[in-house]
C-alpha cells in the first residue's frame, strides 16, 4: 500500500498489509475485546489510538486546548511531533510480552497471543508474481486488530518528562515555558530516545519536526538532533 503519491522507494514508501482470512480475523477481534478489558484500565490517558470513545478529534482537542491555554497566558509552546521509523515492523515480541505479564495479562490469553505470533509467515505479490514464503522474526501483522491494542501496550509506559500525546504510536511532546523560562525540550527529547534505545525502537529524523509557538520563537536556539541528524524546526509568533 503506498504511503506516498507516486511512491519511488519499495523501503520507504510502501507499507505492507496482511491479507488475513475472515474468520480468523473475527476470532482476532473477540480475543482482543477481552485484551482490552484487561488492559482499559492501565493505559495512559493521553492514549487516543484504537480506543473507544476516543478518535483523532479527541487528540487535536486536547493538544490544542494544552497550547492554547499557555499561549492566552502570554507564554510559549515548545512542541516535537515525533515519528518512530517502522513501528510496527520493529516491535520486539520479548518485550511486548514482559509488559503484558506486568498487565495482569491471563496465563491462557499470554499463550494463545504467542501461539499467535509464532510461526508467521509473508510473502509479497505484484501483480501476477509471488515471492517466496518468509518466517517473520518479530514485527506485527499490519492490517489486524491485535496489531494496533499490542503496540498501545509497548508504548504505554512512555514518559519524558513533559505531557506527551500519543496517537497509536503518532506521539507529541509539548514543553510549555513561561517568559523568560529556560527550555529543557533536549532533555525530553533526550528521555525519548533513552526509551527507544531501551524498547527496540527508532525515530525516523526525517519525519520528526519541532514548532515553536510564541514569543520563545524570536529566540535563537539551538536545534535539536538525534543521532541521525537535526530535527527541522518551524515557528509562529
Amino acid at each position: 500500500m503506498p504511503k506516498t503519491h507516486q511512491p519511488t522507494s519499495i523501503q520507504d514508501h510502501l507499507r505492507p498489509i496482511s491479507l488475513l482470512p475472515t474468520i480468523s480475523k473475527v476470532f482476532e477481534s473477540i480475543v482482543g475485546q477481552w485484551f482490552l478489558s484487561v488492559l482499559e484500565p492501565s493505559l495512559d490517558n493521553c492514549q487516543f489510538g484504537c480506543r473507544k470513545r476516543r478518535s483523532t478529534v479527541h487528540a487535536l482537542t486536547a493538544i490544542l486546548h494544552t497550547w492554547m491555554s499557555s499561549l492566552d497566558s502570554g507564554n510559549s509552546v515548545r512542541t516535537v511531533f515525533v515519528d518512530f521509523r517502522k513501528a510496527f515492523d520493529l516491535v520486539n515480541h520479548n518485550i511486548l510480552f514482559s509488559k503484558l505479564m506486568k498487565n495482569n495479562i491471563p496465563h491462557f490469553l499470554l499463550r494463545w497471543f504467542g501461539s499467535y505470533l509464532t510461526g508467521r509467515q509473508q510473502r509479497v505479490r505484484t501483480s501476477q508474481s509471488l515471492s517466496f514464503w518468509k518466517e517473520l522474526k518479530g514485527a506485527r501483522p499490519q492490517g489486524s486488530w491485535l496489531g494496533p491494542l499490542s503496540f498501545l501496550v509497548l508504548i504505554n509506559d512512555l514518559s519524558t518528562g513533559c505531557p506527551v500525546h500519543k496517537y497509536v504510536d503518532d506521539t507529541t511532546l509539548t514543553e510549555l515555558l513561561p517568559k523568560h523560562a529556560k527550555t529543557k525540550m533536549s532533555t525530553f527529547l533526550s528521555n525519548l530516545l533513552s526509551w527507544a534505545n531501551e524498547n527496540d525502537m527508532e525515530i525516523n529524523t526525517t519525519k520528526t519536526k519541532e514548532i515553536i509557538l510564541g514569543p520563545l520563537a524570536r529566540s535563537n536556539l539551538p536545534f535539536l538532533s538525534t543521532p541521525t541528524g537535526t530535527i527541522e524546526r518551524n515557528y509562529f509568533l
